[in-house]
């Protein structure tokens, strides 16, 4: 009796995996089919994915040779790079608050009053925060 429990839900599993593949992989369909760009992120993605698939296995056997200390340094130094690049490399352009804290500091810095003394009482965070900027 047990092994036919053991026996149905790994059955089970199995089939709720696939099912979840299957809707992973025609929701990339659906996405990658929008414009020419993400069809460049998708051949971009496959080979990283096998890479990683391929490579993990000789990572993680790495990284058990260098003990829990090591491994946390060598993790936040990697996503301490990885943001830092992601900072430098890639320009947005401010919209919403983020453009309003921007104008605001902006404005600041070039004169240590608001131009045409605007009213700013009712939402001090942002003289605070774009003071802080500029």
């Amino acid at each position: 009796m047990e092994r036919r429990l053991t026996a149905g839900a790994g059955l089970l599993t199995r089939i709720m995996l696939a099912l979840t593949l299957a809707l992973l992989v025609g929701g990339l369909v659906l996405g990658v089919e929008q414009n020419g760009e993400t069809w460049k992120a998708l051949a971009l993605a496959v080979p990283v994915l096998i890479a990683g698939w391929k490579g993990l296995p000789l990572l993680c056997r790495w990284l058990e040779q260098l003990g829990a200390v090591r491994i946390w340094l060598v993790l936040t130094l990697l996503c301490l790079a990885v943001k830092g690049a992601w900072v430098l490399l890639v320009r947005v352009t401010p919209s919403g608050d983020y453009a309003t804290f921007w104008g605001y500091a902006n404005a600041l810095a070039q004169q240590p009053v608001l131009e045409g003394g605007r009213y700013m009482a009712l939402f001090p965070h942002i003289f605070g925060y774009s003071s802080f900027l500029s």
